[in-house]
């Protein structure tokens, strides 16, 4: 009895001694995995920290060329503007006959810089043959019922008004909606009671 005792008090200790060393090299399993997870975790904190910092240089940069872009329009568009003014006086200069040329060359001119204003994000406002409006347009001659003759204009009706009979200078918008320059215009004058009568 006192033998069997023994070797199980034998086995016994050589189960503890087997589940201490199990539990010593846990231990140092353990030790290594939290040494690689804080070296695992530094390099992650690292590597985010450098990921932030280009992020925030990528959008500093987006800024600063968005920046130069606006300046960039800000500088074309009003002389494409100013392009297009010249073309449309020339135009408004021109006569019939031998012109004609001049005219469909200048009127191809005239549409290639508007299509450069499209995709610079500028529109013409479009105010001939509508009511006259203060907020997109300014008057710059109104004409009576008598001198319509001598606007070059065909109209395919009679002009009402306070109607916008010619464009001068063309307006135009932002992308936005917000007004760059207002349109100068010709419009007609309202008939007087008189005039109606004769």
């Amino acid at each position: 009895m006192f033998r069997r005792l023994f070797r199980r008090k034998d086995k016994l200790e050589e189960k503890f001694i087997e589940l201490q060393e199990t539990m010593e090299e846990n231990t140092e399993q353990v030790k290594k995995l939290t040494r690689m997870q804080y070296k695992t975790g530094q390099q992650f904190t690292k590597e985010q920290t450098r990921l932030e910092q280009k992020i925030n240089d990528l959008r500093a940069t987006a800024n600063k060329r968005e920046t130069g872009h606006c300046h960039h329009v800000q500088a074309v568009v009003p002389e494409i503007v100013q392009w297009l003014d010249d073309i449309d006086r020339v135009r408004a200069g021109l006569g019939k006959g031998e012109q004609d040329n001049w005219d469909r060359l200048l009127l191809y001119w005239a549409n290639r810089l508007k299509k450069m204003l499209d995709y610079f994000g500028f529109y013409e406002l479009e105010v001939r043959g509508k009511p006259f409006d203060p907020a997109v347009a300014k008057s710059v001659k109104t004409i009576g019922r008598a001198e319509l003759e001598l606007l070059k204009n065909n109209f395919d009706r009679d002009p009402v008004n306070y109607e916008v009979l010619e464009v001068i200078k063309r307006g135009y918008v932002d992308g936005n909606g917000r007004l760059f320059r207002k349109a100068e215009v010709i419009t007609l004058a309202e008939e007087d009671e008189n005039e109606k009568n004769i």
